[in-house]
């Protein structure tokens, strides 16, 4: 992110990344750390269903942070923006990718992490970034029914193997 507010901030449509004040961008900062955590986390845990304790518990925290941080907001926004930002941007690939294990072949992950009840500001914060048409095809940030082809593929491929690396043919 600092490469891209160094080199583009300046083009017109593009603006500043990050905020000018410094709690605020301090807080950026933190809301991306804590989401790397989540990625790094998310991937282990689906690769092992759920069973990876440490990394389950790892990504329920940064869950937690970033709900935390929704709540305090005065929007449905990260930072109390009136639209999507960077960090949304940032967070949106990964959170996303729990909500879309609804009626998925991992659906049980779903249900034992209970986001719509447990993470409610996270699930309002999910619904707000869907419903933006930019981002809203299924292609801009995640192709969904390629993740969830994924999913099925994992689901059928021994614990502890990797599914195969390949281009989706079908989105």
């Amino acid at each position: 992110m600092d490469y891209l507010e160094r080199e583009f901030s300046g083009i017109a449509k593009c603006g500043t990344l990050y905020d000018s004040d410094p709690l605020k961008r301090a807080n950026q900062e933190m809301i991306m750390a804590k989401t790397d955590q989540l990625a790094f986390n998310l991937y282990t845990v689906l690769m092992s269903r759920g069973q990876d304790q440490p990394s389950y518990a790892t990504m329920t925290k940064a869950l937690d942070f970033l709900n935390m941080q929704l709540e305090i907001s005065k929007t449905e926004f990260f930072n109390s923006k009136e639209s999507y930002s960077m960090e949304d941007l940032f967070a949106f690939p990964f959170v996303s990718r729990l909500f879309y294990l609804k009626d998925s072949e991992l659906h049980y992950m779903y249900e034992s992490l209970d986001l719509e009840n447990r993470y409610k500001y996270l699930f309002r914060w999910f619904k707000a970034i869907q419903a933006k048409p930019e981002l809203n095809d299924g292609r801009a940030i995640i192709p969904v029914n390629a993740f969830k082809n994924w999913l099925v593929e994992l689901s059928t491929t021994p614990l502890g193997k990797k599914p195969p690396l390949r281009l989706p043919t079908k989105l």
